[in-house]
């Protein structure tokens, strides 16, 4: 899962689109995250990690699946 406030903090009041360039991702799959429509997968979170000088769980929080 994505940590809303810290992602909320590094995104200032950029625009989704401004947001996503600077990750260098699609803006709608940013938009997805941040509406908390999808979850974060292996390019997001390496996005964010080499966009950001932050650690892993500064941006993200590791949870229990449901079977």
């Amino acid at each position: 899962m994505i940590n809303e406030e810290n992602v909320a903090r590094v995104r200032g009041g950029r625009t989704v689109k401004d947001f996503a360039a600077e990750l260098d991702m699609d803006a709608s799959t940013v938009s997805r995250l941040v509406r908390k429509i999808a979850e974060p997968g292996p390019r997001v979170i390496a996005a964010f990690l080499v966009t950001y000088p932050y650690p892993f769980d500064h941006f993200f929080r590791v949870t229990d699946v449901e079977s």
